[in-house]
This record gives C-alpha cells, sequence and structure tokens, in this order.
C-alpha cells in the first residue's frame, strides 16, 4: 500500500524563515536609499549594501527549502509498503521509520549536493560577483599600444590575505564605513555573527544569526542606518524599526550556530512523522493468525504446580484404588471356589 495511507510528514523550519527578516518593508533597509545619489555612496562592503543580497538570499533559500520538501514528501507518499505477512506493531514501526529516515537523508543530500556543485563550478570558473567582493576591476595603460585594458583581479583584502582564487573560505568583518573609506578600510562598526566572503552565497553560509537573536545588537544596526549619511537617506520604514529578535524557544540550533550547518538540514528544525498502524492493518485483512508464547522455567511457579498436581493424584488414586482392588479380590476368590468344584466332582484340576 501506498505510504500515504499509513504515514503522515510533515516539518516544523527555523525562525527565520517565517521571521519580519523576510519581509519587504526589512528588506527596504538596503539598497538605494540615497536620497541624493550623487552626494553620497556606499561602499558595497558596508552592510547597508552587502546586507540585502544576505537576506534575499536567505528568503530564496527558505522558500526553495519548503518547496523541495514539500515536492519529495508528495512523492514519497506515492511509493508503496510490501509485506509477504502482516507486520506486527513492533516490526511496523521500525520498518516505516527506516523508510522515513532514508527518506530525511536523500531529500537533503539531493538538494545541499546541488547547491554545493554550482558553488564549485561558479568558485571554479570565477565568476565575477556584482558586489566585487571576489574580483575587482583593475585597468592598465599599455604604452605601446597606447591603450587602456580593462580586466579582473583577486580581491586581497580578507583576513590572513586570503585569496578568492584559491579558497571558498576568504572572510573580512561586516559593518559600517565612512564615506571617506575604501574597500581596504576596515568597518568603523561590526555587526557581530555575519562575515564578508567572495561570493554572497559564501557570506551567508559563512555567517550566523547570532546578532539577530540579540535586541541590543539589533537596535545597533537600526540606529546606524544612516551612519556618515544623516539627511541624506529616507527614513526607515516604521516596521523595520520596530523589527523584533528571532525566537530561540524550542531550536536545536544555537546562535552562533553556521548558517552552513541550519542549511545543510534545509532549514528544518523537526521532522514529524505520524504512522496508523490500524489503518495498515484493516488495508492488509490478514486470512488468519499465529503467535508464539515463550516463557521462562520458573522453579518458584512449577514446584507448587507439580506438588498440586501429586497432590491431584493421590486423592484420586485413594477413590479409584479401593473399589478395584475389592473387585479383584472378589473375582479371584470366585475363581478359586469354582476350581474346588470341578475337582471335587471329575476328581481332575480344571484351569479356567
Amino acid at each position: 500500500m501506498s505510504y500515504g495511507r499509513i504515514m503522515s510528514v510533515s516539518t516544523n523550519y527555523h525562525s527565520i524563515c517565517s521571521s519580519e527578516y523576510v519581509k519587504d518593508y526589512w528588506l527596504s533597509y538596503f539598497g538605494r536609499v540615497e536620497i541624493n545619489i550623487d552626494e553620497i555612496y556606499f561602499l558595497s562592503t558596508d552592510f547597508r549594501v552587502s546586507g540585502q543580497s544576505f537576506f534575499d538570499l536567505i528568503k530564496i533559500l527558505c522558500k526553495t527549502s519548503n518547496e523541495t520538501i514539500e515536492n519529495a514528501i508528495k512523492v514519497f507518499k506515492t511509493n508503496r509498503l510490501v509485506t509477504m505477512k502482516t507486520l506486527s506493531y513492533k516490526q511496523f514501526l521500525i520498518e516505516t521509520e527506516i523508510r522515513f529516515k532514508l527518506f530525511q537523508q536523500q531529500t537533503i543530500s539531493s538538494f545541499v549536493h546541488l547547491i554545493q556543485l554550482i558553488r564549485s563550478s561558479i568558485q571554479t570558473n570565477q565568476i565575477a560577483d556584482e558586489t566585487s567582493t571576489n574580483l575587482g576591476p583593475y585597468s592598465a595603460y599599455n604604452n605601446q599600444t597606447n591603450s587602456w585594458s580593462f580586466t579582473f583581479r583577486s580581491r586581497d583584502f580578507y583576513t590572513n590575505s586570503c585569496s578568492c582564487a584559491l579558497s571558498d573560505k576568504c572572510i573580512r568583518p561586516v559593518g559600517f564605513y565612512f564615506q571617506k573609506d575604501t574597500v581596504h578600510s576596515k568597518p568603523n562598526i561590526t555587526v557581530p555573527g555575519l562575515v564578508l566572503g567572495c561570493y554572497a552565497i559564501d557570506s551567508l553560509l559563512l555567517s550566523t544569526f547570532q546578532c539577530f537573536y540579540d535586541k541590543d545588537c539589533i537596535q545597533i544596526i537600526i540606529k546606524n542606518y544612516d551612519f556618515d549619511v544623516i539627511g541624506l537617506v529616507r527614513p526607515l520604514d516604521k516596521n523595520a524599526i520596530h523589527i523584533q529578535p528571532l525566537s530561540n524557544v524550542n531550536s536545536r540550533f544555537y546562535p552562533n550556530t553556521t548558517i552552513n550547518e541550519i542549511f545543510s538540514q534545509l532549514f528544518v528544525e523537526k521532522w514529524i512523522n505520524s504512522t496508523n498502524y490500524t489503518s495498515y492493518y484493516t488495508r492488509c485483512q490478514p486470512l488468519q493468525c499465529t503467535y508464539i508464547m515463550r516463557k521462562r522455567f520458573n522453579t518458584a511457579y512449577m514446584l507448587p504446580m507439580i506438588l498440586g498436581f501429586y497432590g491431584g493424584l493421590t486423592a484420586l488414586l485413594q477413590i479409584i484404588l479401593p473399589p478395584i482392588v475389592s473387585l479383584f479380590i472378589k473375582q479371584k476368590t470366585k475363581r478359586k471356589r469354582q476350581i474346588l468344584t470341578d475337582t471335587h466332582t471329575t476328581g481332575k484340576t480344571i484351569l479356567i
């Protein structure tokens, strides 16, 4: 029969996927918020710019994870459980749990491996990111040809001189910058838990949600919305100003857990599997049932039973034996008399 008849599968997701941080009013914090674009310039490494791709990706990955799991559950429900004999309740639970665990592993691994393949392809081909965090524009003048050449070269502003051409683990802090700063400058105010990587997906997976569990940390982000550009940006949405921290209640992930670890579980907090043995048994409609009872020999139990049997047998023999013995004696006496009579009459001994 199909798993859909006997099993029900559902999931609970990480709080980020249903939080205000994937709503449009929070995403309005980022991007083109300048009143006059000619008067100010945000570095691509500034949180007010790089943060947009961070939360956009969160929104996309949460949605994609949900769709992937929902589609996988639909397919899983069409698969069938086939058994030669009706399973006992205990066997039924074991069999369905094995199939459910296998379904979980296959669903997670297939999706995560696909993302890893895409990341590997991007990193291997050194595709230029729009934020120029992996490659930076570089121009040089050729005196021989009297012309300029334009190309890209790997960024060198990461911690420990890490190169994106060699590693996808290069990181640097995320924060707020002055207008006069360059991409090589360090942020004046950092956002705990967030890092900037070679690509937007690297920045996301190597970061944590640490700051967004902390109300004080969120207020630092809110208050520095107009850092070094006071009066030069549009007012922040009122809903974004009063945004609430993430909830960590009943979560299996810690605030400092990397997003890569959370994503490797497809943002799932808990897989819920409920089975219906009654439906299974009714559907099978077994024609006959057999069972075996196994009991260990118990002296304390068997001894009284043997003694009781002995006592009962003794009482039975006391009732039955006297009449039998009496009958036997009567028969024997009668035979002796008959023998004596025949001997006296014929003078011969006759055996009867």
